[in-house]
């Protein structure tokens, strides 16, 4: 019998023996119905397979032990359900295993209620399982279980929406590159497009009734009637009101934000063609906090992009999110015990305020305020327990979490549009998930909540807490990225923020200074905020004025589209915040609890101890080497070595051995040179290696001459900004002795000559 008929019989035979057998009683029968599942896919049993039964694992909180009902490592995990719960009422519980469940996490996380079975990829999307089977389904749709057969085959999956939303979003570039590519203004291309956007997602989440948007695209044989019918929609969906009359009757106002400016254009024939295929995807199933960071890198680089591009992960925001947001207002609840106690709860929550100063496309904000929204729900629930009567029970205040008070700050003025359409649309997506009767309707303006502005020249709002991703950049590519005059400004204001110390330093001092005693800040960095003058800059003023490092990833890869290893620091300030202190290494697959997290983000070591040794100052032992500058100029390979000594001679006591870590650790031989000359004047050069100056003077000469003319123009901009600044020769230093290397370091190579 053919291997899959067999598969497929076992488990219709599991499928009867679950209908005829178990009730789904979660205390008696879990066990049972993971047995026979185990066995079913081929397993003499779940222990043979490598599984284990009420595996236990450290609650988030640290108080106490919780068991998950099946792990089975790396694989998955199993957690069952009684019959007749809602799965999906219950995914934070199965998230929280998963993120305790280390070392060697599963990849995979199952929900069943003996009746469904709800997978989960908690790496690829959070809040929606990436299928949901039927157990009558089983026996067709075995593939999507396909990681628990004992020779695992990649599961496939019907609901992937990360896919949905990239394909959206190519679709969505590929219009905005159509308009802007023939002629129309960047702008009114980037609000024509957002505009569509919010449309086509308001049809499929039921906010535009009669699917208007998606009938005028149809209507518009030409440019003429698009003009007319899709410009005309927008004008009625910024009409306080409901539309009274004629084509576009029932449509409600939407708001005075987005649709504020409709600048009509004619579009092509081609673009419209475009527009119907972006409005033929279900936008329901498109992920808002996602969709925008895919679509603004696309923008440009165009729709191929979109299915490559990176974006940050609901997972590594959660790292931010959750023990800055959820576990601390969970506490609270916890601790709250009598229904007056619950409401004060929610009259703070209707206070909260968050900011993130480098908000992006809004994604760290939108998963905050769905927390948000679910704490509040949580906190409803828990006073409708408490209320003895139903009727009283059944009622609930009028008063709601509202994304105006998220707030956000960014330098890019389309970033910005971008995460306005992400929180606008995220009310809506969290009262359908809640079921609540919030009314959505005008859509919030959030034009003085989230603003275009430099965060490190700006005011920043009011907030409990700050979270977010600030942007990475080394300090020797500031100058080349940012401007010379903008750097003189870093330099004026935060005179602190010094040395080799990233860009991404500068915000965590003003995060920590402009939160209020007991708040609470995240953010994420490149790992050298953990070393040396970065360190000092961030991690350590935190900690020097009355910061508690709560939780912290050490370091880890990022989802992002920045190719880094990241350390995701997540503190309090001025509170001594209950619990031990969590630590994350081995990027995330360790966790340690710790009476204190050092601003080395390392157990046991606090750097900040370290003191200089006399011993290596006087005489200085230790030395950075040399330095060539131009590398590819000064250091060659074999076979140029050789054909430099052919032409002259004289050019080998001038060529030595170019080693590095990677030759010291790894090599046996060399295979890299560098050509050194000492001489201090150019005539002596050329006499003693005519051959070598004329090599550097082709190779090394035009990038010094490159780079002096770069350093002269942004003297110029720095004097125009400043006529006090002082001008910068490092690279004019550089040109005056172009043939010799960087930085010699004549101490090293005394001996030598």
């Amino acid at each position: 019998m053919h291997p899959e008929v067999s598969l497929r019989e076992r488990l219709a035979e599991f499928v009867r023996y679950r209908r005829e057998y178990l009730r789904g009683d979660e205390k008696g029968e879990a066990q049972i119905f993971c047995e026979a599942l185990f066995r079913a896919f081929g397993h003499a049993g779940i222990r043979q397979a490598g599984a284990t039964l009420e595996q236990r694992i450290k609650r988030r909180d640290a108080k106490g032990t919780a068991f998950a009902d099946l792990m089975w490592k790396p694989r998955c995990l199993i957690e069952m359900k009684r019959t007749g719960v809602d799965l999906g009422r219950v995914y934070r519980q199965a998230f929280d295993y998963w993120v305790q469940a280390v070392p060697d996490r599963p990849r995979y996380v199952v929900l069943c209620n003996f009746d469904e079975f709800w997978i989960y990829d908690f790496d690829q999307q959070l809040d929606a399982p990436m299928d949901r089977v039927g157990i009558d389904e089983l026996p067709q749709r075995f593939d999507t279980l396909g990681f628990l057969l004992p020779e695992p085959i990649a599961p496939v999956f019907g609901n992937d929406l990360v896919l949905v939303t990239r394909e959206a979003a190519a679709k969505v570039a590929r219009v905005f590159a159509g308009l802007h590519g023939r002629g129309v203004a960047r702008e009114d291309a980037q609000r024509f497009v957002l505009q569509s956007v919010v449309a086509m997602f308001a049809e499929d989440i039921r906010l535009l009734p009669g699917r208007f948007f998606t009938r005028a695209l149809e209507d518009s044989a030409t440019g003429e009637q698009a003009y007319d019918l899709l410009f005309g929609l927008f004008r009625e969906m910024n009409t306080p009101g409901t539309t009274g009359g004629g084509r576009y009757k029932g449509t409600p106002y939407f708001n005075g934000g987005l649709f504020d400016t409709v600048a009509p254009f004619e579009l092509t024939g081609v673009e419209l063609d475009a527009l119907r295929e972006a409005a033929s995807t279900n936008w329901a199933a498109v992920r808002p906090e996602i969709f925008g960071t895919l679509f603004e890198q696309s923008m440009d680089a165009g729709e191929r992009h979109a299915h490559g591009a990176h974006y940050t992960s609901q997972a590594d925001i959660a790292r931010v999110v959750v023990p800055t947001i959820v576990t601390p207002w969970r506490e609270r609840l916890a601790a709250a015990g009598s229904i007056p106690e619950i409401e004060k709860l929610l009259a703070a929550m209707y206070s909260f305020r968050v900011l993130d100063p480098a908000c992006g496309s809004g994604n760290f904000l939108y998963v905050a305020y769905r927390e948000m929204r679910r704490l509040e729900h949580e906190a409803l629930a828990m006073i409708a327990e408490r209320r003895r009567s139903a009727d009283v029970a059944a009622q609930r205040g009028l008063a709601y979490v509202t994304p105006d008070h998220f707030a956000g700050i960014d330098r890019n003025p389309f970033a910005v549009e971008v995460a306005k359409v992400t929180m606008m649309l995220a009310k809506k997506l969290a009262a359908d998930e809640l079921d609540d009767d919030q009314q959505v309707l005008p859509l919030d303006n959030l034009d003085e909540v989230i603003v275009a502005a430099d965060a490190l020249f700006t005011h920043w709002p009011k907030a409990d807490v700050i979270i977010g991703n600030p942007p990475y950049l080394g300090r020797r590519k500031m100058v080349e990225e940012l401007g010379a005059a903008y750097n003189d400004r870093l330099l004026q204001r935060y005179p602190d923020v010094s040395g080799v110390s990233d860009f991404v330093c500068y915000w965590f001092p003003l995060a920590h200074d402009h939160l209020p005693d007991g708040g609470r800040a995240g953010l994420v960095a490149t790992k050298t905020i953990r070393e040396t003058t970065s360190r000092i800059a961030s991690l350590d003023y935190v900690t020097d004025h009355g910061g508690v490092i709560t939780d912290a990833v050490s370091s880890q890869p990022w989802s992002g589209d920045a190719v880094v290893h990241v350390s995701i620091v997540n503190w309090v300030k001025n509170a001594t915040p209950a619990g031990p202190r969590v630590l994350w290494l081995n990027e995330t697959d360790l966790r340690l609890e710790l009476d204190e997290i050092p601003s080395s983000l390392r157990p046991g070591i606090d750097v900040r101890r370290a003191v200089p040794l006399q011993v290596n100052q006087v005489p200085k032992l230790c030395f950075q080497g040399q330095t060539p500058g131009v590398t590819s100029g000064f250091v060659v390979d074999d076979e140029a070595r050789e054909e430099l000594v052919r032409r002259d001679r004289r050019a080998a006591k001038f060529i030595h051995p170019f080693l590095g870590g990677r030759e010291l650790l790894h090599e046996l031989t060399v295979d890299r040179w560098v050509i050194d000359l000492p001489h201090d004047d150019l005539l002596d050069a050329e006499r003693d290696a005519p051959t070598l100056v004329s090599h550097l003077r082709r190779e090394v000469l035009p990038v010094r001459e490159k780079a002096a003319r770069k350093e002269e123009l942004q003297n110029a901009e720095r004097l125009d900004a400043n006529p006090k600044a002082k001008p910068r020769r490092h690279h004019q230093a550089f040109l005056d002795t172009w043939w010799r290397l960087g930085y010699r370091r004549a101490d090293l190579t005394r001996i030598r000559e």
